[in-house]
């Protein structure tokens, strides 16, 4: 029961950590007025565009947007990445929601291998772990939830 509630406190961390740094890896909108908007979509559809910007939700209609930068995402990675958090979520349905960003870092070094842990913060494959984890690292590789592993 301990390590459950420890395991939740860590994925409650690291979400509030992506929520403060959603900014750094931000999409950018380019608008026809020739203004930029930067922050995370949350919602695209054919007729709008609904945008996470410092902690506000934005809706721009696709008829304002000249283009969007920043949505290189592999396929695979889109479903990794979690919803935004609401207050309708228990711990549970969190945990069970933001699982499959934890990732597994497997390291080799000129001292031998180490094994680390990370998560991932955005749908491009952007991955935060500690320095620590890599620092002496010749060859990384990282393994997703549902077994796949990809080297870095």
């Amino acid at each position: 029961m301990q390590i459950k509630k420890l395991y939740y406190s860590v994925c409650l961390i690291s979400l509030v950590f992506v929520t403060f740094t959603s900014a750094l890896f931000a999409d950018t909108i380019v608008l026809k007025s020739s203004k930029t908007v930067e922050g995370r979509i949350i919602e695209k559809t054919d007729k709008y565009v609904k945008i996470d910007f410092q902690g506000v939700e934005l809706t721009y209609f696709m008829d304002e947007i000249e283009r969007i930068e920043g949505e290189k995402a592999p396929a695979e990675l889109k479903n990794i990445i979690s919803p935004p958090i609401g207050p309708e979520r228990n711990p549970e349905q969190l945990f069970n929601e933001v699982a499959p960003a934890i990732v597994v870092i497997n390291t080799q070094s000129p001292r031998g291998g180490s094994l680390g842990s990370g998560f991932i913060v955005d749908a491009s494959g952007v991955i935060i772990t500690n320095f620590h984890v890599v620092k002496e690292a010749e060859a990384i590789e990282v393994k997703l939830k549902d077994g796949r592993s990809f080297p870095v």
